[in-house]
């Protein structure tokens, strides 16, 4: 993990595309891992919590999209099946009264858009992961009666078994 991290942060940074990274590999003396860890690179994640949790609920088979721009909104961390957004909150961006009061704004404006919102810290993701996955596919079931389209599709439970049945 600790490698996409530090490839997700370098193509966020504009230091290096994926294409000259698979040129750096090429095909001769590479690792299948080095090749197969591009396929999860993600330049628009803007930090490695994001980076952790994509991966932790892509991991799970939910389809996970990076920085999404929502008008009336802005940039959310992560959308997960088109209908949860998840935010990652560290402290030091979200501790002082502008920040609480923008926060709250944004979460209000999801909630009349019609999507679900659900906040994780550094230690949840971190410390947490399988609560985290419990909590995002538990947040999807809640919704599946307001989005039909989570009804016919397979959503995974923690334990493996499909949570609309």
């Amino acid at each position: 993990m600790a490698a996409l991290v530090i490839v997700d942060s370098a193509l966020a940074g504009r230091r290096v595309t994926v294409n000259e990274l698979r040129a750096r590999l090429g095909t001769k003396g590479s690792s299948a891992a080095a090749r197969a860890l591009l396929t999860l690179a993600d330049a628009d994640s803007e930090s490695p919590l994001e980076t952790i949790a994509r991966v932790l609920l892509r991991v799970h088979g939910l389809d996970v999209q990076t920085q999404v721009y929502l008008e009336g909104v802005g940039r959310v961390d992560l959308l997960v099946e088109g209908v949860l957004v998840v935010e990652l909150d560290g402290f030091e961006h979200h501790s002082d009264r502008a920040h609480f009061r923008n926060d709250r704004r944004r979460a209000n404006a999801l909630t009349c858009m019609g999507l679900r919102l659900v906040r994780f810290t550094y230690e949840d993701v971190m410390h947490r992961p399988s609560w985290v996955v419990a909590c995002v596919v538990e947040a999807l079931r809640a919704n599946a009666t307001s989005h039909p389209k989570l009804l016919h599709r397979r959503v995974p439970r923690v334990d493996g078994t499909d949570v609309n049945s």
